[in-house]
C-alpha cells in the first residue's frame, strides 16, 4: 500500500499546469439587415414617445402653475378693490 504522506517535488514538476481558461472567440459582425434597421427605428421611436409625453406633462403642469398664479393674482385684485 502506497503512503499518502507528501508528494515528492519531482511529481509536481512533472504533472501538467493548468492553463487559464481560454475566451470564447468572437463571432464575426454580420452584416444589418433590413429586420434590424426596423428594430432600431422602432426603439428610437419608443424613445421618441417617452420624452415627448415627459415634454407634455412638464408643459401642462407649467401651464397650470401659470393658470393658477393668474386666478390668484384676479382674486387679491379684487380684494384690493374691495378695500378702498
Amino acid at each position: 500500500m502506497a503512503s499518502k504522506g507528501p508528494r515528492s517535488k519531482l511529481d509536481h514538476e512533472t504533472r501538467p499546469r493548468r492553463k487559464k481558461a481560454l475566451e470564447a472567440p468572437r463571432e464575426p459582425r454580420k452584416p444589418k439587415v433590413h429586420w434590424d434597421h426596423v428594430l432600431g427605428e422602432m426603439v428610437w421611436l419608443s424613445k421618441e414617445f417617452e420624452s415627448e409625453r415627459k415634454w407634455k406633462l412638464s408643459m401642462a403642469k407649467k401651464i397650470a402653475q401659470r393658470a393658477n398664479m393668474g386666478v390668484v393674482d384676479q382674486a387679491t385684485k379684487d380684494e384690493k378693490k374691495q378695500k378702498v
